[in-house]
């Protein structure tokens, strides 16, 4: 027997499946992450293709069998829609799901973490300066993995502008982030707390390197 629901879910990553099919992995509100096929999405009469793209906003609505997981609609969030991100926006983005794919579980409900995906999402597309390290203090936050703001042994080093950035991050204001004229030792520090959980580098920072090194977009 299925079960059926409707979900609040961000679309991660899409894989095309046979002539017209589509996987997505998606992290939703209420389950976590979650890995799901959507029959004849690639077909020109589709009506839910060109909502199931990576890094939209979507309502979908779900059926669940012994068989998997099925999408069986999708419509896009209107008040979360943000318009299409420059090349190196995207790469920014990327690094954040990135993340977020290498240190969650599917159906391990995280609804914080959700709305901090929103967030800096959001801020990707308004193209704020470091948005990436903010989500990887809310990542580590969320996932337990960062040690609370007066420990000495951890935060000594930090300056006074990266403090007063560990906390507006801490508090996911994406869109309203302090500037900061340096963050070495803060982004020191997240990626040694993430070192211990990660495998390999990120493929995306790589990317994102390049384009920052490239023609402006």
């Amino acid at each position: 027997m299925s079960r059926s629901q409707t979900l609040q879910a961000i679309v991660l990553r899409t894989y095309d499946v046979g002539e017209a099919d589509r996987f997505c992995i998606l992290f939703t509100h209420e389950r976590g992450r979650l890995a799901a096929r959507a029959n004849g999405v690639r077909k020109v009469k589709s009506r839910m293709g060109g909502s199931l793209l990576p890094l939209s906003a979507v309502t979908v609505g779900v059926s669940e069998s012994r068989g998997g997981i099925l999408i069986t609609s999708a419509q896009r969030i209107e008040a979360l829609d943000r318009p299409h991100p420059s090349l190196r926006q995207f790469a920014e983005a990327e690094q954040g799901i990135e993340l977020l794919l290498a240190l969650t579980e599917n159906d391990e409900p995280m609804p914080a973490l959700f709305e901090a995906t929103l967030g800096f999402l959001a801020a990707c597309a308004e193209a704020p300066q470091n948005a990436v390290l903010a989500y990887r203090i809310v990542l580590l936050r969320e996932l337990g993995l960062l040690p609370s703001g007066d420990n000495p042994r951890f935060f000594a080093d930090l300056t006074d502008e990266e403090k007063i950035f560990l906390q507006a991050a801490r508090e996911g204001r994406f869109l309203s982030l302090p500037k900061i004229s340096s963050a070495r030792h803060l982004r020191s520090l997240t990626e040694r707390f993430l070192g211990d959980h990660l495998r390999g580098p990120l493929k995306s920072a790589g990317v994102s390197a390049a384009l920052m090194h490239g023609s402006p977009s």
